[in-house]
């Protein structure tokens, strides 16, 4: 299990599909009984399932913890990055493309209300703030 803020993220690996639905479903189950005798709350609307596999595995659409069903999504965020089950990077590259294209626009939009100096800080704060959110590190 690795946490950040209010974030948990739990990670499970085993060899057979079901074997990993049942460790899946023990693992989520002894998570949530540790963070309810902590006394925090789980939202388990927000609460998602990704399974990476390689192969030719049926993956559930769902996944039965304590009292709800658990979807099972075909991507997770993570801080930021974006996650695939196929571990391939198409998504978080989308994503980036589109987040840029929508600042580019909006750049463009107040460009002409902005002194130089000004300008250079938005630009500025997002180039950096946009790196960190995706992961990146800048020197």
């Amino acid at each position: 299990m690795t946490s950040y803020a209010d974030n948990s993220y739990v990670i499970c690996t085993v060899g057979t599909m079901e074997e990993f639905i049942q460790a899946t479903r023990a693992t989520m189950e002894k998570h949530f009984s540790f963070l309810d005798e902590l006394g925090m709350a789980v939202n388990r609307s927000k609460t998602k399932l990704m399974f990476m596999a390689h192969g030719r595995d049926i993956l559930p659409e769902k996944i039965a913890v304590t009292d709800q069903n658990i979807p099972v999504s075909d991507t997770l965020k993570v801080l930021g990055v974006l996650f695939d089950k196929d571990l391939q990077w198409k998504t978080q590259a989308s994503s980036l493309v589109t987040r840029e294209r929508r600042m580019i626009s909006g750049l463009k939009v107040i460009r002409s209300k902005l002194t130089r100096d000004q300008f250079m800080k938005v630009i500025t704060s997002q180039y950096f703030g946009m790196g960190c959110q995706s992961g990146m590190t800048h020197y």
